[in-house]
């Protein structure tokens, strides 16, 4: 056990005493520790979230209705349903597909081999084994965050929670990065303590490239714009104002610092599409409250008044471009062709290549290492793979809530729709960089909060809230 272990088992063990909203809240802001180890098991690092896990379902499930309410999410035709019928299948090509192929088929490991990524011959490896447990600890996570949803009250809640994580996200990077320049980095050496390669010392133009508790700026930086899509989406919705604005503003400002091609690929692509939705009035909540038919037009007006100031600003001072201009070549126009770029497109190449070579089962999950997500699905978990997800998303961002009734309504709906945002930012960024089919702990807890289905709002007690 470690000493982030320990420090998340106190907080964890209060957290089951005290409520299960401050349960999930504990296991949000674990799970964005990944490049720290709770404990160990012989060769595999169990992170804090996987940990923190286990304590959110003691806490959901010592409650009324909990444990019934987990049980309800994978009954058909929910979303979850889907989940287990990907999860089986995910679990099943790790044990099957690796020997049913084994050395017929050249693949890249997940683990490198020497500090290096090597191909060789598919057979059967530990990360199948670990990539299954976190298929199953996904699922587990999406039943769970289902459940805190039983109840509007509940709901608003589990969304503060959630948005408190947020902040927790950007506080941590700032830290990392003020550690740096101080010259301390070592003080933060108790949260990088996963025996697996990291890059958090990485500049460019003289600044630090801000990855926080991720172990390296990408997937800090695609993590973000999902957290951001939350926040963001909640300032649009006027909840939690002006927290939600301000947590939105800071996390914009630490994608942009993480200086990462996957962070602003995405955030680009979500920009593009929450600004479409603004223009054509698609904005959840909005027949409800004034306050959101404003905040929708300050959406609509920002990007042209941007647009002109600095069209203005770089007029007067064009030399104000050329720290911009050195980071858009290295993260943007030079990064196809940069050693990074060329090694990730022959990744995805090859995975494209498995996925035809094994007759379109996959290679099994765990077996293979691409640098997207939907490729990996493919290369990994096959044609079955591909459906599955293609229900589970279609399902999840284009199933229409039922009407809601109760005092309470107006701030489920815009939660809800945050938590779809944020599944859809965090999706982007996995599409650009991920190494596995595996969204992440983060994901699936969203996920759960936005496919929940709230009774009108019903005062419980302290004690289970």
């Amino acid at each position: 056990m470690s000493l982030i272990g320990l420090i998340f088992l106190a907080l964890a063990a209060a957290a089951v005493l005290r409520s299960q909203t401050m349960a999930l809240c504990i296991f949000a802001i674990a799970a964005l520790f990944q490049a720290a180890s709770a404990f160990t098991i012989g060769p595999a690092n169990v992170t804090p979230g996987h940990f923190v896990l286990l304590f959110l379902a003691i806490a959901v499930c010592i409650r009324q209705g909990g444990l019934a309410t987990t049980l309800n999410a994978y009954v058909y035709p929910r979303a979850g349903f889907y989940l287990v019928l990907i999860t089986l299948w995910a679990v099943a090509s790790a044990i099957l597909l690796p020997r049913l192929f084994a050395g017929a088929v050249q693949v890249m490991p997940l683990n490198a081999r020497g500090g290096y990524y090597v191909e060789g011959p598919l057979y059967p490896v530990s990360s199948n084994i670990n990539q299954a447990v976190y298929a199953i600890g996904n699922l587990a996570a999406f039943g769970l965050a289902y459940s805190l949803g039983r109840s509007q009250e509940l709901l608003v809640k589990a969304g503060c929670a959630l948005l408190i994580a947020c902040g927790f996200n950007f506080a941590l990077a700032a830290i990392d990065s003020a550690t740096f320049s101080a010259g301390v980095p070592h003080l933060l050496e108790f949260i990088r303590n996963a025996d697996y390669a990291q890059a958090f010392e990485q500049t460019i133009a003289g600044m630090k490239r801000m990855n926080g508790s991720f172990p390296e700026p990408s997937v800090f930086a695609g993590v973000s714009v999902g957290l951001f899509g939350f926040a963001f989406g909640l300032w649009r919705g006027s909840v939690f104002s002006p927290y939600s604005g301000w947590i939105a503003i800071a996390l914009f400002v630490a994608i942009l610092l993480a200086f990462s091609t996957t962070g602003y690929v995405a955030l680009a692509v979500y920009m593009i599409v929450v600004y479409s939705l603004n223009l054509l009035g698609i904005v959840p909540g909005a027949q409800l409250k004034s306050a959101i038919r404003t905040r929708r037009n300050l959406v609509i007006s920002f990007l042209p008044i941007a647009a002109i100031i600095g069209a203005i600003v770089v007029a007067l001072r064009p030399d104000l471009l050329d720290p911009v201009v050195e980071i858009f070549d290295t993260t943007i126009a030079n990064k196809a062709s940069s050693d990074s770029g060329v090694e990730r497109a022959s990744w995805n190449m090859g995975g494209v290549r498995v996925f035809f070579e094994t007759v379109g089962l996959g290679a099994g999950l765990g077996s293979i290492r691409t640098s997207s997500f939907l490729v990996s699905i493919a290369a990994s978990l096959g044609v079955l793979g591909v459906i599955g997800f293609s229900v589970l998303f279609g399902r999840l961002f284009l199933h229409t809530p039922r009407p809601r009734v109760g005092s309470q309504a107006s701030e489920v709906a815009v939660i809800q729709a945050a938590a779809r945002s944020a599944c859809f930012g965090l999706l982007i960024g996995a599409s650009l960089s991920s190494a596995v089919p595996d969204l992440g702990l983060m994901f699936f807890i969203f996920a759960g909060i936005a496919s929940a289905e709230p009774a009108p709002s019903q005062r419980l007690p302290v004690s289970t809230a």
